[in-house]
């Protein structure tokens, strides 16, 4: 049976998932980007009027919480959910922030907030526009909803002119900004390892060896100064034609929207599915 919920379209003036959060009132933050960036969010809550609190799951997740004193869970993972249950009844949670849908406790908080019937503003990567990120309203990639149940209308911006009273959460899109997402990610991976014996339960959604970290980094620069030349001189033709061309947007073979939401194991299936399909339609 269809979701009737899916067919009520509603015109909205913002993003629906920012419009959830300026109306929150209490508001819990979970596993955040790396670095400072729910910090500033935490701020902009604040000076909407919202209470704010914050669940720590590991080292690197509170030397990230600076604005706020988080709650360290130090449970298992099969004890997350009743955890959470008992921690969004106590402070009366009305909106869930989180960023990773996929991860083992977000996948968990997701079905939590949607029996409670809670907002859950979920945040990712913003691939195309560097400094900013996705926000939506219950779930993105394969568990978005949002493009069957809103549309947007800007006109509207102009009966609800206080709506957002607290301004933008501005990005970081300094000259320094790859240096600093460097940075921040070391810090938060090295204070995860130093801390690593006071949340023994924890289980991270990927690998967390700096070391692997560092050679995948050290490869992609290698390939990418290689290849400098080449790829620019590429670019430049491919603007300069007229003739139409295709972008194929690829993932890395351990990301979420791989995994859990295609029927491709690897990026290498995907792409040999791609190519065979232009040999056949072309």
């Amino acid at each position: 049976m269809s979701d009737p919920t899916i067919h009520c379209i509603t015109a909205v003036p913002f993003n629906p998932a920012l419009l959830a959060l300026a109306k929150a009132s209490r508001v819990l933050l979970l596993q955040g980007p790396l670095g400072p960036m729910f910090d500033r969010l935490t701020r902009w809550l604040q000076a909407g009027g919202a209470s704010v609190h914050r669940i720590v799951f590991q080292g690197g997740d509170r030397a990230d919480s600076r604005m706020l004193i988080p709650v360290s869970y130090r449970g298992t993972l099969s004890e997350w959910e009743g955890f959470l249950d008992d921690f969004l009844s106590q402070h009366n949670i009305d909106c869930i922030v989180l960023f990773g849908q996929s991860r083992h406790y977000h996948a968990r908080a997701r079905l939590c907030a949607e029996s409670r019937g809670i907002d859950l503003v979920v945040l990712e990567e913003g691939y195309f526009r560097p400094g900013f990120m996705t926000m939506e309203l219950g779930g993105v990639n394969g568990y978005s909803t949002t493009l069957q149940r809103y549309v947007w209308a800007p006109a509207l911006q102009h009966q609800c002119p206080t709506l957002l009273p607290s301004g933008p959460v501005c990005p970081d899109i300094s000259r320094h900004h790859f240096q600093k997402t460097v940075w921040h990610a070391c810090w938060h991976y090295l204070a995860m390892y130093r801390a690593r014996l006071e949340f023994p339960g924890y289980q991270h959604h990927r690998g967390s060896s700096l070391l692997s970290y560092t050679s995948y980094w050290l490869r992609s620069w290698q390939r990418k100064l290689r290849r400098r030349s080449v790829d620019v001189h590429f670019q430049q033709h491919l603007l300069r034609s007229r003739q139409p061309y295709f972008l194929v947007p690829l993932q890395y073979d351990g990301d979420a929207q791989i995994v859990h939401h295609s029927p491709f194991e690897r990026n290498t299936d995907f792409i040999i599915n791609v190519m065979r399909s232009f040999a056949e339609n072309a």
